[in-house]
């Protein structure tokens, strides 16, 4: 797998070892819900699908790159695919 998802694994295991260390008292404090051991099935099925949607969008990434690469890379490209995905993703209005 490419680092980008790695980098996600990597952060929520360092998270979960910093669990301890957020505050002064020592009880265990996570850096957000869906990162808390002790909230069951919701941690365990949030983890997962968080891991997918950064899979989502590395893959995404990949397509755009290889789009850039088909229509040559050059400054218009870049220019051109930004502009044109900027028309799908935003609302502009006058």
């Amino acid at each position: 797998m490419a680092l980008a998802p790695l980098f996600g694994v990597f952060y929520i295991i360092f998270s979960w070892s910093f669990r301890f260390n957020w505050v002064p008292s020592g009880k265990p404090q996570f850096v957000y819900f869906f990162l808390d051991t002790t909230l069951g099935r919701t941690s365990t099925i949030a983890l997962p699908l968080l891991l997918g949607i950064l899979a989502l969008f590395y893959a995404f990434f990949v397509i755009i790159d290889d789009i850039l690469l088909i229509l040559g890379g050059g400054q218009i490209a870049h220019v051109g695919l930004v502009a044109t995905l900027s028309v799908i993703v935003c609302r502009f209005k006058d």
